[in-house]
């Protein structure tokens, strides 16, 4: 099931892993539905049998998912290909058994991962650790060195390769040797922020970078949002160091405690929010 062919779902809205395994097992393979989309529009099916649905409604799969099957762009496909094979970038479908079985309990799984690294790493017991992009000196060090003793116990340390917490969490493990996986907003092609390059190799060589948006996908608030759902559901438990009262870390924390993960929470100042 290993293609590249399977990072066209990443750019069919509406389709989260749980219908495209269903879908899978119904057609024989996911992939299907690009072939009935191609040669068995609607249009041409009511034409014949007007009360018929067509082969593709009769999947029950959403109408924005419809829309945007019918509306195949295979010179999106191509474009998406190309930056695939030339960066090397690994594409994981829903059904496959590299998929992490963690990610695959959340509502709202992604019908397909994006991976530069190594994709057993994600089936790694992880921890997230999440916090505040201003953190204090004592934080970010308290983040550090957390993340090092966890890593050197043998959990993989999950972040979102953000500036403040993210980064000493993502040090830590690294600084221990041990596997740290970054979950993107971006394409992973588009690492943000570009600053944090080198940062982004290294976990690459201890670990793995992840993302579900495709090729090219720049950074977008909504997509930051989008992604801490992933960054939780991927591990065991959730770490909170120094978060803001609004922040994207207590949206995962909030996901943590939906998707039935433990959540913990580093004390810090009592004068401090």
């Amino acid at each position: 099931m290993a293609s590249l062919e399977y990072s066209v779902f990443a750019r069919i809205p509406k389709l989260d892993a749980a219908t495209l395994c269903r879908v899978g097992r119904q057609l024989g393979s996911p992939l299907e539905l690009i072939r009935l989309a191609k040669h068995a529009p609607a249009d041409l099916a009511r034409a014949a049998a007007p009360f018929t649905a067509s082969p593709l409604e009769a999947l029950g799969l959403p109408l924005r998912a419809l829309e945007a099957l019918r509306n195949f762009d295979q010179a999106q496909h191509d474009a998406d290909r190309e930056i695939l094979q030339r960066q090397q970038i690994t594409v994981i479908g829903a059904e496959e058994a590299d998929y992490p079985p963690q990610l695959r309990q959340i509502p709202g799984a992604p019908r397909v991962l994006f991976l530069l690294g190594n994709r057993t790493a994600l089936h790694e017991p992880q921890l997230a650790m999440v916090g505040s992009r201003h953190p204090t000196a004592n934080g970010a060090r308290t983040a550090r060195d957390l993340a090092f003793h966890f890593a050197s116990h043998g959990l993989a340390i999950t972040s979102g390769l953000a500036v403040g917490i993210d980064v000493a969490s993502h040090g830590g493990a690294l600084a221990a040797e041990g596997i740290t996986i970054a979950v993107c907003a971006t394409g992973l092609d588009r690492l943000y922020p570009e600053a944090h390059a080198g940062l982004a190799e290294r976990i690459q060589a201890r670990g793995a970078l992840l993302s579900e948006f495709p090729p090219g996908t720049p950074p977008i608030a909504r997509h930051f949002v989008q992604r801490n759902r992933l960054i939780s559901g991927l591990s065991l438990g959730v770490l909170v160091v120094e978060a803001a009262a609004r922040s994207g870390s207590l949206t995962t924390a909030r996901h943590a405690g939906e998707q039935g993960r433990e959540v913990f929470a580093v004390p810090g100042s009592i004068h401090r929010p």
